[in-house]
């Protein structure tokens, strides 16, 4: 997946391209104003960048602790 920001016919847009495992969309998104844009850019790629460090894959999973 990659997050930018880049020119559209509408102006600014925050764009997402989902990998081949995720449809291979393409996301765009016109927020106004370009503070609020660049806002919300560094917040995305900072919540991606937690996420792909430690991912949650909705299973909670403890290997020191044998189930019977």
């Amino acid at each position: 997946m990659q997050i930018k920001v880049r020119d559209s016919k509408f102006g600014k847009a925050l764009v997402i391209d989902t990998t081949e495992a995720g449809g291979n969309y393409v996301l765009g998104f016109r927020i106004d104003p370009k503070e609020k844009l660049v806002s919300v850019y560094k917040t995305l790629m900072s919540i991606h960048e937690t996420f792909m460090q430690y991912p949650e894959f909705g299973v909670d999973f403890h290997p020191d602790v044998l189930a019977i």
